[in-house]
């Protein structure tokens, strides 16, 4: 069985075939935890400064980092 953090994106099934589109997807086996983490971390300050007024990023993208991240580590089992 092959296992795969993933970007956001889009996912179907049709019969016997099934399709991912999707920004990024990492091996199960090659997530790198502190990097992972470090990405987990940067998102949260990200988020925290828009929140705070103090930057104009994106807000969706910043979300998506952060739920990238959090994959990552979910599917890491960490």
């Amino acid at each position: 069985m092959l296992e795969f953090a993933t970007g956001p994106g889009f996912f179907q099934v049709l019969h016997d075939r099934a399709i991912a589109l999707v920004d990024a997807a990492v091996d199960l086996s090659k997530i790198d935890d502190g990097q992972a983490q470090a990405l987990l971390e940067e998102a949260q300050a990200a988020l925290e400064a828009i929140e705070r007024g103090e930057s104009s990023a994106d807000r969706w993208q910043a979300e998506q980092r952060l739920r990238y991240a959090e994959n990552l580590l979910s599917v890491a089992g960490r």
